[in-house]
C-alpha cells in the first residue's frame, strides 16, 4: 500500500509524452485503480474450510438441535438441507428458525446416498461434513477433525467418537461389512485416534480432494450400507478412514425419522425398511463378490427367514413375522429385477 501511494505521488510529475499517449493523469488514473483494487482484495474474507450437509425426511423432532449445533462453528462457510419430501413441518421449521441455511426440497425420497450427493456436487470447500438429523456435535468437534485431517492428509473420512443422549457410548468404529458378519467384535474405546475399517456414517468429514476423485455415494443403493460401500471405496483406493480421539458427537440411533402414529403405518415401515436392508446388502455382496455369490447368499438367508417368518406367525408374534417377511420381499426384489447399472 504504501508503494502504490508513492506511485500516485510520483506520476504527477511525469510529463505528457506524445509519442506514447499518456500523460500525468493517465498515470494517476492507472495506479488509483491499482490501490482501489488491492483495497478490494484486502478486504475478502478466506473461504471457510467445511459446508455441512445434513439430509432430512419428516425430521423436525430432531433437526433444530443438530442444526444449532453447527451454527456457532466458525469453520463452516454453509450449511445446506437436503428434505426428501418431508410430510411434517421440517421445511417450515429450517425457514423460520434457521434461514441461513440452504434448503433444498427434493420432489421425491430420494434415499440417503443420493440425498447427500446433491450436497456434494454443490459443495465448493475443501471438506464436507456429512451430519445425520438426529446428531449433535459437541464443542470443539469440528477443530479436533479438522487437526487430524491436516495430520492425516491421506484420510478420506474422518469421524468422532459417538454417544446417546445418556453418554452411553457407541461402536462407532467397525470391521468391513462382510467380516463382521462372520464375527462381533467387542466394542473398544481407542486410547488415540484408530484407523478403521468402517465408520459409523453419523457424522463425517469429508476430504473432497480425495472424495472427487474416488466417487461420492453409489446411487443405485436407496438405503442402508451405501456408508459401508463408500468405506470399502475409500480403502480400495489406499485411503484411510480415521476415528479422531477427543471429538465427541452425540446421536441419537433413529430419530432421524419421526415414527408413524398407527400400529398398521408402524408396521408397513418396518416392512420397508427390512426390505431395502437386504437389497442393499445383496447388492454390494454382488458388487464385491461376483454375482453367484450373491445369489448363493439370496438363497441361504431366503430359506432362513422364511423358515423364521413362519415359526413367528405361528406363535402369533405379528411384529417380528412382518420383520422377516420384509427381508424376503427385499430378497426377492433383487433376485427378480435387474439392477441399474454399479456405479464406482
Amino acid at each position: 500500500m504504501r508503494l502504490l501511494n508513492n506511485l500516485i505521488i510520483f506520476y504527477p510529475q511525469v510529463k505528457h509524452d506524445s509519442k506514447q499517449g499518456c500523460g500525468e493523469s493517465g498515470f494517476r488514473v492507472i495506479a488509483l485503480t491499482v490501490l482501489h483494487t488491492f483495497s478490494m482484495l484486502s478486504m475478502v474474507q478466506p473461504q471457510k474450510p467445511v459446508t455441512a450437509i445434513l439430509v432430512a425426511y419428516n425430521s423436525a423432532g430432531v433437526i433444530a438441535q443438530a442444526l444449532a449445533s453447527l451454527n456457532g462453528e466458525s469453520a463452516i462457510e454453509k450449511i445446506i438441507v437436503v428434505d426428501n419430501c418431508s410430510v411434517d413441518d421440517t421445511c417450515e421449521l429450517i425457514r423460520r428458525d434457521f434461514p441461513a441455511v440452504e434448503l433444498i426440497e427434493n420432489p421425491k425420497n430420494d434415499g440417503f446416498g443420493r440425498a447427500n450427493n446433491i450436497g456434494l456436487n454443490k459443495t465448493r470447500t475443501e471438506f464436507a461434513l456429512l451430519v445425520n438429523p438426529d446428531a449433535v456435535l459437541k464443542e470443539g468437534a469440528l477443530e479436533k477433525m479438522l487437526e487430524a485431517a491436516n495430520r492425516y492428509p491421506e484420510a478420506t473420512i474422518l469421524a468422532p467418537e459417538l454417544a446417546d443422549a445418556q453418554h452411553e457410548p457407541h461402536h462407532s468404529y467397525k470391521r468391513n461389512v462382510f467380516d463382521r458378519e462372520k464375527q462381533r467384535d467387542k466394542a473398544i474405546a481407542p486410547s488415540g485416534d484408530l484407523c478403521a475399517e468402517f465408520l459409523s456414517g453419523a457424522v463425517w468429514l469429508l476430504n473432497m480432494r480425495h472424495l472427487k476423485t474416488i466417487g461420492f455415494f453409489d446411487p443405485a443403493i436407496f438405503l442402508y450400507y451405501e456408508d459401508d460401500d463408500l468405506c470399502l471405496r475409500v480403502r480400495q483406493a489406499g485411503n484411510s478412514l480415521v476415528l479422531v480421539h477427543g471429538a465427541h458427537a452425540m446421536h441419537l440411533m433413529g430419530a432421524s425419522v419421526a415414527k408413524p402414529k398407527s400400529p398398521e403405518k408402524v408396521a408397513e415401515a418396518e416392512s420397508f425398511k427390512q426390505k431395502q436392508m437386504l437389497w442393499s446388502r445383496l447388492y454390494i455382496e454382488e458388487k464385491y463378490h461376483g454375482k453367484k455369490a450373491a445369489t448363493k447368499l439370496a438363497n441361504k438367508l431366503h430359506l432362513l427367514y422364511s423358515l423364521r417368518a413362519a415359526y413367528y406367525i405361528t406363535i402369533g408374534n405379528d411384529e417380528k413375522y412382518n420383520r422377516y417377511r420384509g427381508r424376503i420381499k427385499g430378497i426377492n426384489e433383487f433376485t427378480d429385477k435387474p439392477r441399474p447399472p454399479q456405479a464406482a
